[in-house]
């Protein structure tokens, strides 16, 4: 007989791998979630480390201060124009009448020759002025012109000289303004920052002056003033002088100051013994005596002199709310001040 071979049933060839799938999935599951982590080993820190010795520190103050001068001059433009140049640098030292900015200096020098243009005309009328009037002059005097005409011609001669004055003034100013444009340092010391830029219209009233030279920079602290340290009192202070032993006495005596300081000392015993004096009674008595006649000539005769003896009085102040006593210890300070002096 043959062998028969029974054909396999296809749920179990199926079923063989899924089982196989799901042990290996579970397998790793099981060794993932039973590994254990080891913690991470933190690295060791660095630690600064110095010898300890032993030293003197200095004592060092801090405070915030402005530096400023002890003369600042303010520069500013005398006319008004265009900044065109700086001359300086600043921060630098800079020297009196030295040339720090400029101004633009064409307007102003075609004033001037505007000037001096209207002063020769008015020189020229002034000379044709006086050769009229020293023409009239000559016939004036032989009434050969009418006294008007000799008089308009003086009027006319003074006015064209008055013209030249007003025309030199002109000139004068002109020139003035021109050397304006040239900022000079009125002082030596050190020039500022500059407050204006080229092309800058300065002069203006009521500018911003262009920068500062200071002279002698020296720093204000800023920080508020503390308590004034004291010592002794004034009447403790310690006066003893160091005088040379080859020194005459003598000439201590001469000085000026130490004679002053002696007749201070003087005067200010003196008021206290007036401010004393206020506080006793005054003591007054008064008397009359003179001549008394009915007739001229025995009027200073023996019997027309008389006198008489009034009754003496006492002034006591009473009551002056302490102004005597306050007076007498205004007196003596006064004269523990020259005593000090």
């Amino acid at each position: 007989m043959g062998a028969t071979s029974l054909p396999l049933c296809p749920d179990l060839r199926c079923r063989r791998p899924r089982r196989l799938l799901g042990a290996m999935c579970f397998a790793i599951c099981l060794a993932v979630g039973c590994r254990q982590e080891k913690p991470a080993v933190a690295p060791a820190p660095v630690v600064a480390v110095a010898a300890v010795i032993v030293e003197d520190v200095p004592i060092i103050h801090e405070w915030v201060g402005t530096a400023d001068g002890f003369l600042n001059a303010k520069i500013n433009a005398l006319v008004t124009g265009y900044l065109i140049r700086q001359n300086y640098q600043e921060g630098s030292l800079v020297k009196k009448g030295q040339v720090l900015f400029e101004i633009a200096s064409r307007p102003f020098q075609a004033v001037l020759e505007q000037a001096k243009g209207e002063l020769a005309i008015a020189e020229g009328q002034l000379y044709t002025a006086k050769a009229n009037l020293a023409k009239i002059r000559p016939l004036a005097a032989v009434n050969a012109v009418n006294k008007k005409d000799l008089d308009d011609a003086i009027g006319r001669e003074a006015s064209a000289r008055a013209a030249v004055q007003a025309a030199k003034a002109a000139v004068q100013k002109a020139q003035i303004d021109l050397s304006f444009t040239k900022i000079t340092s009125p002082i030596d010391g050190i020039a500022g920052i500059a407050k204006a830029q080229i092309g800058d219209l300065v002069g203006k009233p009521g500018g911003p002056e262009l920068t500062t030279v200071s002279t002698e920079i020296c720093t204000l602290l800023g920080r508020n003033p503390g308590p004034i340290k004291r010592g002794k009192p004034l009447l403790k202070q310690d006066l003893s002088v160091s005088v040379p032993p080859s020194l005459p006495a003598s000439l201590l005596e001469r000085r000026p100051d130490i004679r002053y300081a002696e007749e201070q000392l003087v005067a200010a015993n003196a008021r206290i013994g007036e401010a004393k004096a206020l506080l006793f009674p005054n003591i007054r008595l008064t008397g009359v005596a003179g001549w008394e006649s009915a007739a001229l000539k025995t009027l200073f005769s023996a019997p027309a002199s008389f006198w008489d003896l009034l009754s003496p009085g006492v002034l006591q102040p009473i009551f002056t709310a302490g102004r005597l006593r306050a007076g007498v210890r205004a007196t003596e300070a006064q004269q523990q001040a020259a005593l000090l002096a």
